[in-house]
């Protein structure tokens, strides 16, 4: 599987976030972003061309504590153009392969699920991101 991404630098995040979604454009990812709350590691990545024209995959992981691995837990795709809003979740992964070290603030995920909305889908979900967080500050995401 070659997904290269071109490099993200933001003020929180550095990294790579790339995104195959079926019958759709692959995500150009603009914004992304890392949030943990104490029981879910928060990442997404956004194509944002304006105010009315978007896409982003938002993944939430489930922290297991320290001696287990992190699960994943969700992931919600959203597409608003112009005035047409898509929205479609996953619940469970085909293949997800995760490595998070939070006290480090480094993520780094692959994950192959299909997602589906009312309306949406079934859609495929390809993505993979390797992403590190800056100074791990505990700032909420945008939904």
């Amino acid at each position: 599987l070659n997904m290269t991404g071109k490099r993200i630098v933001l003020p929180g995040v550095t990294g790579e976030f790339t995104a195959k979604i079926e019958e759709r454009p692959d995500l150009e990812v603009n914004d992304c972003g890392v949030h943990y709350d104490g029981e879910f590691i928060h990442v997404y990545g956004a194509q944002e061309e304006s105010a009315r024209k978007f896409r982003s995959l938002y993944f939430l992981f489930k922290n297991n504590g320290a001696t287990k691995a992190p699960t994943f837990y969700q992931l919600i795709y959203r597409s608003l153009s112009e005035f047409t809003l898509e929205k479609a979740e996953a619940r469970e992964a085909i293949s997800v392969d995760i490595n998070f070290d939070i006290d480090k603030g480094l993520y780094q995920a692959s994950f192959n699920g299909i997602v589906k909305g009312v309306g949406v889908g079934p859609m495929d979900i390809l993505c993979r991101f390797d992403l590190v967080k800056a100074g791990n500050a505990k700032t909420a995401p945008a939904l």
